[in-house]
């Protein structure tokens, strides 16, 4: 289990996982292969979640581009990140004292 406490942090590792999965190797629109892999996925499970907001990848491509780029996002988005790289994330609280 990796602990992760910032965004950016966060959006760092789905990446690394999105490079992992869907390799880096560029696609004929000279983009990596993981970005458009995980728009799709992305998307995929948004619409699943959101039946009544049906979104397509033209519309979140660059949300999410801009989101790993400046390394920060809404917690809903994160979470659909880690589920289109096939990872389940789980949030705890720790209080200090």
């Amino acid at each position: 289990m990796v602990r992760l406490s910032r965004s950016e942090d966060h959006l760092n590792e789905i990446k690394r996982m999105a490079q992992e999965k869907w390799g880096t190797k560029l696609t004929r629109y000279d983009k990596p292969a993981w970005e458009a892999a995980l728009v799709a996925e992305y998307v995929r499970l948004h619409n699943i979640q959101n039946p009544m907001k049906q979104v397509t990848a033209n519309q979140r491509r660059s949300q999410i581009m801009r989101a790993l780029e400046e390394g920060k996002c809404t917690v809903e988005t994160l979470i659909l990140l880690y589920g289109a790289v096939d990872c389940e994330i789980k949030i705890t609280q720790e209080r200090s004292v």
